[in-house]
């Protein structure tokens, strides 16, 4: 067990690493969580007080998941305790030399920085749990359910947000509320205030669970935050209508099936869709995601993963209101490659005490970028009865496909060497051919 926490540890706490987050996927990190209120992918030990140093070199772009081309330097502490069996909290800081380069010149660096150097608040918040009732309030990272390094609706790869969150459980059911601040957008002068409101009801059963998510994001010059959204039972495109409020509403639906052979994960998501085709705006086409995961235990060393990941045009934009995109401190909230794409992957683990190894192949279409430009209309220049289609990805194709091989050394103590080689054979990242990135950390326990 020790192993998986030196994974989670090393591979959750920075925006800009080696994507080592694949071991989390593979481990047994599932079985530590209940999913009523697992609603964040990294839990540090209790009564524990670390600090981190870490240095990440690129010669190039590893993969997808990397969002700059800077190497990376950065120290971390963190503390996490308990006040008694029902309270716990945790504090974490951290300085990282400031990111100067984006992979993609919309995602620039958001944090401020001094002479070269940013620091902020990774984690600072306080939980209560009892049989019946969870409540959250505080920064953390933020993504309900099954671990995987790639998600639709949130991200492993986005930053902590300020939150809050509180859970009512029965027996194998439960209904959440959760809200999470989002950075402000300016324009024109004029700032923009940004919230995400959400409810969930998860059921679990004995070998995995079901849940189903509504969002709610909605903003405006001066909106504080609408604690009518916070009703675990009001239906956000309902109230909505009554209340001519504007807001941009996403539903989704997790299932999750895990024995001790093999899992498999289930993720839809559903952004808008049109029933009536009566006029011109009728015709936008359906905006959806979807995710299907497949793991295989091979043995107690190896594991086979496969993933399959889809999201239309559009989805996760905002036809109207910029502040209503899915978009936080200028990343996607969803999965990091937008939308307008399709991916499937093919992974092979193999681990031990003191190394892991992971080989992928990797084969990506992505269309034009769909999400931080403006919501494209094409269908508005179409008749009813003609009707309108377009091609998926829309826009002008890319490809990105190759292979990735990542080795982890945990020979030393307290020392942690992360080398990964990547080939790609096309791709839409300007890093076609032969990739290095090596990653060094040391951590140290109080």
């Amino acid at each position: 067990m020790k192993i998986i926490y030196i994974f989670i540890f090393n591979s959750m706490i920075f925006c800009q690493i080696v994507d080592n987050s694949y071991y989390m996927q593979y481990s047994d990190l599932d079985s530590l969580y209940n999913f009523h209120t697992n609603f964040s992918y990294f839990e540090s030990d209790l009564s524990s007080q670390k600090i981190h140093f870490q240095y990440d070199f690129y010669n190039s772009i590893i993969n997808y998941n990397q969002k700059f081309r800077d190497n990376n330097s950065i120290f971390l502490y963190s503390l996490a305790d308990s006040l008694n069996s029902n309270i716990d909290y945790e504090l974490a800081a951290f300085l990282e030399n400031k990111k100067n380069e984006p992979i993609n010149n919309y995602s620039v660096y958001y944090n401020d920085e001094f002479n070269g150097l940013s620091g902020d608040i990774q984690k600072s918040y306080i939980r209560y749990k009892n049989n019946y009732l969870a409540l959250k309030i505080g920064r953390d990272y933020f993504l309900p359910g099954k671990y995987l390094s790639d998600r639709l609706l949130f991200s492993a790869a986005g930053y902590p947000y300020d939150q809050f969150i509180f859970t009512f459980i029965k027996n194998k059911l439960s209904i959440s509320s959760f809200y999470l601040s989002l950075n402000s957008f300016k324009e024109n002068d004029i700032t923009y205030m940004r919230h995400l409101s959400g409810r969930r009801v998860n059921l679990n059963f004995n070998n995995g669970y079901l849940a189903l998510n509504e969002i709610s994001i909605y903003g405006g010059e001066n909106q504080q935050i609408n604690f009518s959204l916070l009703n675990p039972f009001n239906i956000s495109y309902i109230y909505q209508l009554n209340n001519s409020f504007k807001l941009n509403s996403i539903l989704s639906l997790e299932y999750l099936f895990d024995n001790n052979n093999f899992s498999f994960f289930i993720e839809f998501v559903l952004d808008d869709f049109q029933i009536e085709k009566e006029i011109p705006s009728d015709l936008e086409p359906t905006e959806f995601a979807f995710l299907v995961n497949f793991n295989k235990v091979i043995n107690k060393s190896i594991n086979y993963n496969f993933n399959f990941i889809s999201i239309a045009n559009r989805t996760f934009n905002a036809p109207v209101y910029e502040y209503e995109k899915m978009i936080y401190k200028n990343f996607p909230i969803g999965h990091l490659l937008g939308n307008n794409f399709w991916k499937i992957e093919n992974s092979i683990i193999m681990k031990s005490e003191n190394y892991s190894l992971l080989a992928r192949n990797v084969y990506i279409e992505k269309g034009e970028e769909a999400l931080f430009s403006e919501f494209n209309k094409d269908y508005l220049e179409f008749d009813v009865d003609e009707g309108y289609s377009e091609n998926f990805p829309f826009g002008k194709k890319e490809i990105m496909s190759g292979i990735e091989l990542e080795m982890q050394y945990l020979n030393f103590k307290n020392i942690n060497l992360n080398t990964t080689l990547s080939y790609w054979f096309d791709s839409f990242l300007d890093n076609e051919g032969l990739n290095l990135a090596i990653s060094i950390d040391y951590n140290y326990s109080f």
